[in-house]
Formats: C-alpha cells, structure tokens, sequence
C-alpha cells in the first residue's frame, strides 16, 4: 500500500473518530453530520462539482460541527 493511500485512510479515520465524538456528545443532533455531508455532496452533484471537489465538499461537512465538541 502506497504512502498517500495509508494516509488518506488515516485521514478518513480520524474524520470518522470527530464525527462519531460530536454525536457522542449531543444525541439529540445524533446524524446530523451524515445527513449534512449527504445533503452537500449531493446540492454539488446537481451542481455539476467534480468527483474530486465532491469528496472535498463532503470531507468539509463532515467536520463543519467538531468545535462543538469542546461546547
């Protein structure tokens, strides 16, 4: 496995750990960064965004809420 391939997958994973942490912490919003990052990247489908600028989008939804972490 290349370098760039186990550091995306790093990248990915550590996404993943903020996101699951901003839901641990509100469930009451529990979903919400799913449902945002579906929502976005699809609005950019539509809009005709790349696939490259359709991940970047989605990997920038998912991490819109982690400052509510330390609230």
């Amino acid at each position: 496995m290349s370098s760039l391939k186990q550091l995306e997958e790093s990248y990915i994973g550590i996404m993943q750990a903020l996101t699951m942490a901003v839901d641990a912490k509100d469930h009451y919003t529990a979903g919400h960064t799913f449902r945002v990052s579906s929502f976005a990247r699809e609005i950019g489908r539509v809009l005709g965004f790349t696939d490259e600028a359709l991940n970047n989008l989605e990997k920038g939804a998912r991490v819109h809420d982690i400052g509510k972490i330390g609230i």
